[in-house]
């Protein structure tokens, strides 16, 4: 990678029996308007009200744009409706899903965040990532424009935002994060506070804000004033 765009993985399980039985057929309308649904709900957010300006709206309209072609360009098109719950049911009549879900929960990833992951649809989970990574992106642009390079940018920008991917590529605690991790790290912004002591700890290490998570939010989470 030469900047922080999301790193999307391929559906591994497009040709599971759980697809094969369950599968919902969509067309290309279909999927633009669930798309389409995801957005009205931006302004019900204060998490997301930084994109209600006019260059905010141009950015949603990119936003649907990627997603909508990274879910037809990945296979996500025909996912199951409540697609966790049937991962959990049927993982031992499906060893490509019970292969996934046993390296997820070695990660620390719980059933439950397993289940509300998947049973969401690829719409709301790719439009919810992305507007997740919007304060990344643009930080990292304006790093770059004022003269930091690219390596130097990510330090500084895995330093602070979550990366998210494939956690099997390495075998550290900045490697990246299971993506079922995404909903307790959106909880975290509203209560980083409580645990800066130790975030500014891991930078002074030269750790990441993965490794941050992984030692003190995500896996065994600690409350500050017990340390």
């Amino acid at each position: 990678m030469t900047n922080v765009a999301l790193e999307y993985e391929a559906n591994s399980f497009a040709h599971s029996e759980i697809y094969t039985r369950f599968g919902v057929s969509r067309t290309n309308s279909e999927i633009m308007d669930m798309l389409r649904k995801e957005m009205s709900f931006v302004g019900e957010d204060p998490h997301y009200s930084r994109v209600g300006d006019p260059d905010g709206q141009i950015q949603l309209q990119e936003i649907i744009g990627r997603v909508y072609g990274k879910i037809i360009a990945l296979g996500y098109d025909n996912e199951p409706e409540q697609f966790g719950t049937l991962m959990l049911r049927y993982r031992d009549s499906c060893p490509v899903i019970d292969s996934y879900l046993e390296r997820r929960l070695k990660e620390g990833v719980s059933p439950v965040e397993l289940e509300i992951w998947w049973n969401m649809t690829p719409a709301k989970r790719f439009f919810g990532l992305e507007l997740d990574h919007i304060d990344c992106v643009d930080y990292f642009n304006a790093l770059c424009t004022s003269g930091r390079t690219v390596e130097e940018a990510k330090t500084y920008i895995y330093q602070r935002y979550p990366r998210f991917g494939n956690p099997e590529s390495s075998v550290d605690e900045n490697r990246p994060l299971p993506i079922e991790f995404s909903l307790a790290v959106r909880a975290l912004w509203n209560r980083q506070n409580q645990f800066l002591n130790q975030w500014n700890e891991i930078i002074r290490q030269g750790g990441t804000f993965n490794m941050f998570l992984r030692r003190y939010i995500l896996i065994e989470p600690q409350s500050p004033e017990s340390e």
